[in-house]
């Protein structure tokens, strides 16, 4: 997480980031990104491999 927060649902889990944290998952998993509040999030995504 650049800035703000965000929620990461992956599978049955939620966890919520906030500036500075990060977190890793197995992509077969159905997951999703939220921003639950009023300011931007900001974050990076880094996919390996590729799965295009």
């Amino acid at each position: 997480m650049l800035t703000g927060r965000l929620t990461v649902e992956v599978g049955d889990q939620v966890h919520v980031l906030k500036t500075g944290d990060s977190c890793h998952f197995d992509s077969n998993i159905p997951h999703r990104f939220r921003n639950d509040g009023r300011t931007s999030a900001r974050f990076m995504v880094s996919v390996t491999p590729p799965s295009y």
